[in-house]
């Protein structure tokens, strides 16, 4: 059960930032991946090793090996193809290769999208044993032992990816994720979000609004709670958060450039099987609104 949460958990965390989470619906025939990331990573694929150095002449590190398996990683789940997300992913991951024919069993959300101006960042190519250790809910996954063991002799890199989708106006999307090397080659680790605040207290506002939360559904099996939503994109806030009130956890999504919330479909969270309630909030001027209570009993 545990281990079933957790591959669900992160499955979903990648599906709704490159997936899920974008586009209204009605784009789903002939979705696709911008051809800028294809062809980033075709061209990358025949370039010369670096070395996981950066290059002095390039202030963007873009030849970073780690920003070429992301550039891969990135077209192969906008595509949904599970199998080349899984070539691109470190065996160790939750949502790794041993995890995704059982996130395809399961039937997670996983969809392609069209997007466009796609760009990725290294946030920081010295990202060492230290900070993945610090990485929030690491501890969910990993006992400190095998957590040791795999980041013995490697070397570790945080990136950024955004993008922004083709329908909707809701700006642009920004995900970052641990890149781990494997016996020398680069993989995309986790998703990597930054300690989630404490849920927020109170009833759901009465705001006409804020009413784009169509219905929550719960498995029990994966633990995992999908928060429906539409109408996202017209909502004036900075961030769209679903909580677990049992479990103090959460996902969010936001916009990196817009004053509205991006086209968001869905929201994926953590829940207790044994009893709990899902608590949606919008963050406005600094502050969390609730606006969605869900409670759930076995």
């Amino acid at each position: 059960m545990r281990r079933r949460r957790y591959v669900a958990r992160a499955a979903a965390t990648a599906a709704a930032a490159l997936a899920g989470c974008l586009g209204d619906g009605n784009d789903r025939d002939g979705a696709r991946a911008d051809p800028s990331v294809e062809n980033a990573t075709e061209e990358d694929e025949t370039d010369e090793e670096t070395d996981g150095k950066r290059d002095a002449s390039d202030d963007a590190g873009e030849k970073h090996p780690a920003l070429e398996v992301l550039d891969a990683y990135v077209a192969a789940a906008i595509e949904g193809d599970l199998e080349a997300v899984a070539t691109r992913t470190h065996s160790a991951s939750p949502f790794g290769p041993e995890a995704i024919d059982e996130i395809g069993e399961r039937g997670l959300p996983y969809e392609s999208v069209e997007f466009e101006n796609y760009d990725r960042e290294l946030v920081d190519g010295e990202f060492d044993a230290d900070d993945v250790r610090d990485v929030p809910g690491i501890e969910s996954w990993f006992d400190a032992a095998s957590l040791e063991a795999l980041l013995e002799g490697e070397a570790a890199a945080l990136v950024e990816a955004s993008y922004e989708p083709t329908a909707g106006g809701g700006g642009r999307i920004v995900e970052r994720f641990v890149v781990l090397t494997e016996g020398g080659d680069w993989k995309v680790f986790l998703p990597y979000e930054e300690p989630t605040a404490a849920v927020p207290d109170g009833d759901p506002i009465d705001d006409e609004r804020y009413r784009i939360v169509d219905g929550v559904e719960y498995d029990p099996e994966t633990e995992m709670a999908t928060v429906r939503v539409s109408g996202a994109s017209a909502v004036d806030a900075a961030e769209l958060v679903a909580y677990s009130e049992r479990l103090g956890e959460g996902s969010r999504i936001w916009s990196a450039d817009a004053e509205t919330l991006p086209p968001t479909r869905f929201l994926a969270v953590p829940f207790d099987a044994d009893g709990d309630e899902v608590v949606v909030a919008v963050a406005v001027d600094g502050e969390e609104l609730v606006i969605h209570r869900d409670a759930y009993e076995p």
